[in-house]
């Protein structure tokens, strides 16, 4: 069941589907988990794997004794299995053992093969890292609120974004739309709100999306009560080319309708200072003043 607050999407313009049948396990779908997630986690993940791997290999050398590692300094029946574990923990680092030497061919075995599968996790982490870093993002900020405010002779839907990145994006385009939930036939449908300009070359400073709400848009003749009596939100799409990179990048936010402030406008979050450079001030992208009835 969607939830009566908003029509299943988030904040951050995702959906919350749940998708059945689909094999987690599979190779492609582990790589985009462990792109995808947080650094926290994937540090998390990768520690254990390490400390997991170095455990498993240390009850590889248990088996073929202990006898047939030189150079342990454990004196008791309880060190040498620690000692091996430190040993076994040093070598998945690709670094070696510290004076451990293994003798016979089975201990020999082992660190063999242990060392061929520290090379492949070395391999695979030092590339999971590189997409990690390189991965470029749109860093667009959206404002809290999308605002119903007065646009020529009318009023118009306003959304106002900013780059939050040093560096400029190229090329954005625009989509808005208004998705809404229908209680008799429990379905959601989506509707492309038109928009006054939906592309730029470059953003420097920022930018209003502005829908204006003429006959044809969802707003037109109606009024914030009777919208409130439906179950809907706003979903806007940014997409976008790094400068630097030249990759695609993308962002998306949502709206839900307690987030529609009626009869208001944005308030300037910028200005020019005495050498002619603009001075974007990102901290104030969403505020807005409340006006009298239009």
């Amino acid at each position: 069941m969607i939830p009566s607050e908003n029509n299943g999407i988030n904040k951050d313009g995702s959906f919350r589907a749940t998708r059945i049948g689909i094999n987690y396990y599979t190779l492609s779908e582990i790589y985009s988990s462990l792109v995808t997630m947080s650094w926290r986690k994937f540090f998390f993940i990768i520690s254990v794997g390490y400390v997991v791997l170095s455990f498993l290999f240390t009850l590889a050398y248990v088996v073929t004794g202990f006898e047939n590692l030189n150079g342990l300094h454990s004196t008791n029946n309880s060190n040498p299995f620690w000692e091996v574990f430190l040993y076994s923990a040093q070598t998945m680092s690709t670094v070696g053992g510290a004076g451990i030497t293994p003798v016979g061919n089975a201990s020999n075995l082992v660190l063999t093969v242990e060392s061929m599968m520290a090379l492949l996790c070395m391999a695979i982490i030092t590339g999971l890292l590189f997409v990690r870093f390189s991965r470029p993002e749109a860093k667009i900020l959206f404002s809290e609120h999308a605002l119903i405010a007065p646009y020529k002779d009318g009023k118009a839907l306003m959304v106002r974004v900013g780059n939050a990145k040093r560096i400029e994006v190229v090329e954005l385009s625009a989509l808005f739309f208004f998705l809404v939930f229908d209680r008799a036939t429990n379905k959601r449908s989506f509707w492309p709100l038109a928009l006054e300009q939906s592309k730029l070359p470059f953003i420097s400073t920022t930018w209003t999306l502005v829908h204006p709400i003429t006959e044809g848009s969802p707003f037109f003749n109606t009024d914030q009560d009777k919208m409130n009596t439906l179950r809907f939100d706003l979903s806007i799409y940014i997409g976008a080319i790094d400068s630097i990179t030249g990759q695609n990048v993308f962002s998306r936010y949502a709206y839900h309708k307690k987030d529609i402030i009626w009869n208001a406008k944005f308030l300037s979050c910028g200005e020019m200072n005495e050498q002619g450079e603009s001075i974007i001030y990102l901290d104030k992208l969403s505020d807005y003043e409340e006006l009298n009835e239009f």
